[in-house]
């Protein structure tokens, strides 16, 4: 095609410029030359964007037509390609003229063209666009209804083969979408997609235009989204965008247009799913976007605009600060170079005020703050005639004369924010998933209000606009979650604990969409720390107010562990399944096959993303089929299909010790005790979360200024001022018994040190408590015997299903009954451990033969992950770290993790490990979970018990080599016999050496408290 060819476009403008030169000023062919130079220049702006060819080919139409008569049957053509001529340098200036004269000169082609005429329906397509463009301009709906008219007009009279009926359906679905953004009937948003994708069938791949039409389709797309929340709409618009980037050549004008819908389409993704990836590809194709369209361009305030929005999405995803002065500047770009009567101006202006509180909120730099609101102002103030984006504008007001108010204690501005947060609800459309944030927004200012003064209507109210977010069926999972939780704290102290259950148990139903297995994990972890920390607990304690003990413990293991929940899930048995239904338990194999691939280091393509999206709508798809089937004989309860289980069948067994859940809420703290006769409870009146969190808050600040202190097994060091580390422990150790463990064992008749066989108590801890060590409660200096290890063998669980898991999985076969020793007391850039010499020769002289070995250099992150695939015995003798603000970046240290990285949490938890009988993990923090979302048990012991090691030892915080080594020694032999490993009675041994221990240094906690037993 020419418009592919410079070269041959350049010959073209020369060959027609030359015979224009040659003919006479009343040679009859001489318009047409005119005409069609116009037509070629025309053309090669389009590939080039030069200006100057506009120019001309606006000045030659012109003269083309002034040089025929209007009877002359050419006429009307002129007319058309210079309408068209007129309208494309209205799109590079912005001059209203152009267009002005581009709408008259149309209607003329129009008026000129009989009804048979072969090419009116290209007239009236070319009509109808500019007319929607100026109804975009100027908001006059007149223009707009015209413009369909045409359009639909032109599609009509154009047979269904004809080679332009493609760009006459997309022009007409752009027109119905801007129609329905005014009048918001769903039918113009229905035409228009439909529209769009008959406009992108029946054009081929490789098509100058179809990257135009998916780009189109694509916007028509995710404008459906917003009003529908169907996110296969969602989809389908990156999909298309995708398409349409693809498809344009790097230097093509329109290549900006495409990616800055692109990068809007995939921001809106992000804000459904979490996934980080579309973030970062938004950002970069709002860049490129903005890089690709030159200054003075009209289009250039928008594309800055998108970009401000997409750089303070990440900035509030990932707090780089970078980001937020990015989208500041982005963001004032747009509003200098947006005119003061532009109707985008409001949007600008929004964006930017935005972007201004957000980095407030970063730095309390107040100028930001009072120029966040007083851009919101003025966007709120502006009065242009399309109002769409009116609700928007002022819910984001709302939300920094809020955050002003939290500054100033202004109360003119609180009112105010409430004021327009009612403005904004009341804008809103009632279907448009958007409103559910206005809501949320709204309830938040209410709330706001009554902490000030105390006004219960206010808190009602907020309850009120919290309840309706939470079911707007197509909103974001996370805000719907958000007022869920927002609504339920508030009617709890409207009305009580038992009104509001029903609102907890609703929120409960949203965790499994808010976790989504379509997104990577680490966007799963992300959205759980800001979404459900403390939910199952607050909700807990609500249902033990209300004395619904089955209640609480429901909600604490559908609310806890849910990423550990969502992997045992995905390694279910489906031998029954597969015997009742082979075919559905063929098809949720090969979706969990695609959905067991790491998304942990390397970033994955955009293939790879759409892959895992749709392995996991299909797998939820066919999960609600399985659930949906008759029961039969081999399946009898397919409605309890990867269902949580239900809390009798996580009850300990008649031969079982008790397990004991310990609830920290914002309400009441309890601890819940479960038999296999029942639950019974034991309240905490003393106990509160705040304490508990202050508690744990001295505890590490301890600790971690024990951190690196010769021997030790951690590489994190940090020395703070205050009391010695060990006198902190042990008073933390005394607090614990004080409010915990003493009515906890009380209750369970422990009063005294047993003179025969040792009780067991499994601990089920939860919030802040998971970090303290519960199990090593007491006085223990005054040798009294209150203590925990006077008194029980503990172990841990971090929920009930992973203990039941233990319990239950069969013993995992290996390739020989053989313990792997990773042993490192040398590794670069760590202290050295002599003790890990010691623990290899105290397993050497028990295990003889049946031993292998990985040390020091030959322990690399590759022989380590491969030898947990063949043993079913575990000891690693190693450094270990652990990351409080990013658990699952904790891992054990091989020899060569500067290059190669940890033996981490994704590594042991891989599809390809099958699990094993035993691991002793003589390394630092173990056991140690994140400092975020604490109830995720974001942990190396918890990753290994649920990835199905039956028994694991594990360490709370930094252990000594030599203790590390003497406990190694204590434990083994009580478990090893004729070189077999029986770990039954590991929790037993692990409690007598440690308690051995104790005896010797009570006043030491530090050598003997942080070993743990997790498992049956």
């Amino acid at each position: 095609m020419l418009a592919d060819d410079p070269a041959a476009l350049d010959q073209a403008v020369d060959l027609l410029t030359a015979a224009i030169d040659a003919a006479p000023p009343d040679h009859p062919d001489r318009p047409g030359y005119l005409s069609n130079l116009g037509v070629v220049l025309r053309t090669r702006f389009d590939r080039t964007g030069d200006i100057a060819d506009m120019d001309t080919a606006v000045t030659v139409g012109q003269q083309a037509l002034d040089a025929t008569p209007p009877g002359h049957p050419d006429h009307a053509m002129y007319l058309a390609n210079l309408s068209v001529a007129q309208q494309t340098r209205y799109g590079r200036t912005g001059n209203a003229a152009d267009l002005d004269a581009a709408i008259a000169t149309g209607r003329q082609a129009v008026d000129a063209s009989p009804p048979d005429h072969a090419d009116l329906a290209g007239y009236l397509s070319n009509l109808g666009s500019a007319l929607r463009t100026r109804f975009e301009r100027t908001g006059d709906t007149a223009d707009l209804d015209a413009a369909v008219a045409a359009g639909q007009h032109a599609v009509d009279i154009t047979p269904a083969d004809h080679s332009h009926r493609s760009m006459y359906l997309s022009n007409i679905g752009t027109a119905l979408l801007a129609r329905f953004s005014r009048t918001r009937d769903t039918a113009d948003l229905d035409a228009a997609v439909a529209a769009g994708r008959q406009a992108v069938d029946a054009t081929p791949p490789g098509h100058p235009d179809r990257p135009g039409y998916l780009s189109n389709l694509a916007i028509a797309l995710r404008t459906r989204f917003d009003h529908t929340g169907d996110v296969t709409d969602l989809d389908d618009a990156v999909a298309a965008g995708r398409q349409a980037v693809a498809g344009t050549p790097r230097d093509h004008p329109d290549l900006a247009i495409y990616l800055s819908n692109l990068g809007f389409a995939l921001r809106t993704r992000f804000g459904r799913t979490g996934a980080l990836t579309d973030l970062d590809d938004a950002v970069t194709a709002g860049q490129r976007a903005v890089d690709a369209t030159p200054p003075g361009h009209p289009d250039r305030a928008g594309r800055l605009s998108n970009l401000c929005g997409a750089l303070q999405t990440r900035f509030k995803r990932t707090s780089d600060v970078a980001d937020i002065d990015a989208a500041v500047s982005a963001g004032q770009r747009a509003v200098d170079a947006t005119p003061p009567d532009h109707p985008e101006l409001a949007g600008c202006l929004s964006n930017l005020g935005t972007a201004l509180q957000n980095r407030f909120e970063h730095t309390g730099d107040v100028a930001d703050l009072n120029a966040a609101v007083a851009a919101g102002r003025r966007a709120a103030d502006l009065d242009p005639s399309d109002r769409s984006h009116l609700a928007a504008t002022l819910s984001n007001l709302g939300i920094a004369l809020r955050t002003r108010f939290e500054h100033t204690r202004d109360i003119t501005d609180l009112d105010t924010a409430v004021d327009v947060g009612r403005r904004a609800v009341a804008a809103n459309p009632p279907e448009p998933p958007q409103r559910a944030m206005h809501l949320f927004n709204l309830g938040t200012a209410l709330r706001t209000r009554f902490e000030h003064a105390g006004t219960t209507g206010d808190l009602r109210e907020a309850a009120g606009a919290w309840s309706q977010a939470a079911v707007s069926a197509g909103a974001p999972i996370s805000v719907r979650l958000h007022a869920a939780r927002a609504c339920a704290q508030a009617t709890v102290e409207l009305d009580g604990p038992v009104a509001a259950l029903g609102v907890y148990s609703g929120a409960f139903e949203l965790l499994p969409l808010l976790a989504w297995r379509g997104i990577s994990d680490g966007d799963r972890r992300h959205l759980l720390d800001g979404g459900a920390a403390s939910l199952a607990r607050d909700a807990a304690g609500c249902a033990i107010a209300a004395g619904d003990l089955p209640q609480a413990v429901e909600f604490l293991e559908q609310g806890r562990g849910v990423l550990w929940a969502q992997l045992l899930d995905g390694r279910t048995d489906l031998t029954d399944l597969e015997h009742a239904h082979p075919d559905l338990a063929r098809q949720l194999h090969d979706c969990r096959a695609v959905l067991d691939q790491p998304t942990t280091g390397q970033r994955p393509d955009a293939a790879a993303d759409d892959a895992r999206r749709d392995a996991a709508r299909r797998f939820d798809a066919l999960v609600a089929e399985v659930r949906s089937l008759p029961p039969i004989d081999g399946f009898p309860h397919p409605d309890r299909f990867l269902r949580p289980p239900q809390t009798d069948t996580l009850l300990p067994g008649e031969d079982d010790g008790p397990v004991v859940v310990v609830n920290i809420s914002r309400w009441r703290c309890d601890a819940l005790i479960l038999r296999h006769t029942g639950i019974t409870h034991v309240p905490l009146p003393g106990l509160t979360e705040d304490d508990t969190i202050d508690a744990a808050n001295r505890y590490l600040h301890a600790l971690q200024g024990a951190a690196h202190h010769a021997g030790s097994k951690d590489i994190v060091a940090l020395t703070p001022a205050g009391p010695p580390p060990e006198t902190v422990v042990s008073a933390t150790l005394a607090w614990l018994w004080d409010h915990i463990a003493s009515a906890v064992l009380d209750h369970l008749g422990h009063t005294g040190t047993p003179d025969g066989d040792w009780p067991r108590v499994w601990w089920c801890p939860t919030g802040a408590l998971t970090i303290l060590p519960l199990h090593a409660a007491g006085h223990h200096a005054a040798r009294t015997g209150h203590t925990v290890y006077d008194r029980v063998v503990s172990s841990y669980t971090p929920t009930l299903r992973a203990l039941a898991h233990a319990r239950n999985r069969p013993a995992t076969a290996a390739t020989a009954p053989t313990l792997l020793v990773v042993a490192l007391p040398h590794t670069p850039g760590q202290s050295p451990l002599p003790g890990a010499d010691a623990e290899r020769r105290t397993l050497a002289g028990l295990f003889g033969q049946a031993y292998t070995e990985l040390v020091d250099g030959a322990a690399t992150r590759a022989t380590v992950i491969a030898g947990l695939r063949h043993h079913r015995w575990l000891h690693a003798s190693c450094h270990g770290t652990q990351n409080m603000n990013d658990p699952a970046a904790g891992g054990l240290i091989p020899h060569d993790w500067q290059t190669a990285g940890l033996v981490g949490i994704g590594d042991l938890t891989d599809s390809t490990q099958a699990g094993g009988e035993f691991a002793f993990l003589s390394a630092c923090k173990t056991a140690t979970g994140g400092g975020i979302n604490l109830d995720e048990s974001i942990n190396i012991a918890t990753a290994m018990q649920y990835a199905g090691w039956r028994h694991v030892i594990g360490t709370l915080w930094s252990v000594w080599d030599h203790a590390a080594a003497t406990v190694t020694a204590g434990v083994y032999p009580a478990l090893v016999h004729d070189g077999a490993l029986d770990p039954t009675h590991a929790a037993h041994a692990l409690h007598h050496t440690v308690r051995r221990l104790r005896d010797k240094h009570p006043d030491r906690p530090g050598n003997w408290a942080p070993f743990i037993h997790t498992g049956p």
